[in-house]
């Protein structure tokens, strides 16, 4: 999967509740934005952005220090903007029809570890960003919009994310992000598909269960 822009990281992981300690609550205005169904893709994925970089100012020794601990307690702020439900289905494609429930529960809790494992170390290189949320001109009146972004590194790169979002009943929810142009969503199914067709729904928990961090209270599971 090729590299992400660390200052977009978290917001890919697709968050989840924080471990051994409660993650600390969303701010209220995001909240306000979250719950609001009215609210507009813009205003949640600019609440979004805000959030993530906020936080890594604020926490930039404990990335370096306590990188995992640090990356799920922003993954827990960051849980209403997501569906990371929605996102796994799409991750394993037609295998998540087959899977039973409990390989559905334990493949959204290890693959959520995983992406923490994989991008946990990156974010300690995190040197700032700048993030323009670019304004969606489209229908609200449809059930799926992309809102484009665009993150200007700290050495002066340009990284385009397009974020895919569809309507609830409670308002705009993310289920996937492209960076660049690479899905986050298609990248891992690929990237799965070998070891899917070879052990199934059942080795490729397996798999993430060697390579994630230990599963911690509060991991997405349903």
């Amino acid at each position: 999967m090729k590299r992400l822009a660390p200052a977009c990281l978290l917001l890919v992981l697709l968050a989840a509740p924080a471990g051994a300690a409660p993650a600390p609550a969303a701010p209220a205005p995001a909240k306000a934005l979250v719950d609001n169904p009215q609210a507009t893709p813009n205003a949640l994925i600019g609440q979004a952005t805000r959030t993530v970089l906020e936080f890594l100012k604020i926490h930039r020794q404990s990335l370096r220090l306590h990188p995992h601990r640090t990356a799920l307690l922003l993954a827990g702020q960051l849980l209403p903007y997501f569906d990371f439900s929605l996102t796994a289905q799409y991750v394993l494609g037609r295998y998540w029809r087959s899977a039973t429930p409990e390989e559905r529960n334990h493949f959204q809790m290890f693959f959520y570890h995983y992406l923490i494992h994989t991008f946990a170390t990156a974010l300690r290189h995190y040197q700032g960003a700048r993030v323009q949320v670019k304004p969606y001109r489209g229908s609200l009146a449809v059930h799926y919009v992309q809102v484009m972004s665009e993150i200007r590194t700290h050495g002066g790169r340009a990284v385009g994310v397009t974020y895919a979002l569809y309507h609830t009943a409670h308002g705009w929810r993310i289920f996937d992000v492209s960076v660049e142009g690479i899905s986050y969503v298609m990248s891992f199914r690929r990237q799965f598909e070998p070891i899917l067709e070879r052990v199934g729904v059942a080795g490729l928990i397996r798999e993430l269960r060697k390579k994630a961090i230990r599963p911690v209270a509060g991991s997405p599971s349903r």
